[in-house]
């Protein structure tokens, strides 16, 4: 999971230096970002950006001395939803995630709403990802028995496990590979340019 909010991260970067140098391709930027993502400059340069709005620069400058990592700070109860049965993660309603992470307190309905920043689920599966009884699904942090239950009932339309992938006719390893594989399917940049079959996971472990 962490390894696809990165490739995505580094992707947004490229289409951006796409649209300052349309020349290259994206491919050139891709590894452009990535390459500057590892020479540190891209830390360096958040925390310019944390230093300008007068925010708490030690952690930052322990975790680049090594001294320490990032460790998330939750005051939160956390409970953990595990599978009952084999098969493979089908999230089959996204919509109801959503509004599940917001009857928790993580989102607003309304502007009034505030926002509990402790909140919120950790997914340990992705889509079509294989899946044994008992293996963990989410973990929920939560500050609030009612609003918990009401996050339950619609985090239980948002997904399933799908038990047709549990055939022996069927790989998994290759349904999981296919999943990973295709983390973008498709981008349309806006000169109507296309960019399809980009297998950025693979070029990713590979630079």
């Amino acid at each position: 999971l962490y390894e696809d909010n990165i490739i995505l991260s580094l992707l947004l970067s490229a289409l951006m230096l796409q649209s300052l140098n349309p020349k290259e391709n994206l491919e050139t930027n891709f590894d452009i970002a990535f390459n500057q993502l590892m020479s540190g400059k891209v830390f360096d340069k958040f925390v310019q950006m944390v230093d300008a709005q007068h925010g708490d620069l030690q952690d930052l400058i322990e975790i680049k001395s090594g001294q320490s990592q990032i460790v998330p700070r939750i005051d939160a109860k956390k409970i953990t939803i595990t599978s009952d049965t084999d098969g493979h993660m089908s999230y089959v309603d996204l919509k109801a995630l959503g509004f599940a992470a917001v009857a928790l307190g993580a989102g607003r309905l309304t502007k009034e709403d505030v926002v509990d920043f402790d909140v919120g689920f950790y997914c340990h599966k992705k889509q079509n990802d294989i899946v044994k009884k008992n293996d963990a699904l989410f973990d929920i942090y939560y500050n609030d028995e009612s609003k918990l239950n009401d996050s339950l009932e619609k985090l239980k339309d948002s997904f399933l496990i799908d038990q047709n992938y549990s055939s022996e006719n069927i790989n998994l390893d290759q349904i999981q590979k296919a999943a990973s594989d295709n983390l973008i399917q498709e981008i349309i940049t806006y000169d109507g340019q296309k960019y399809q079959n980009l297998n950025l996971k693979t070029k990713f472990f590979e630079i």
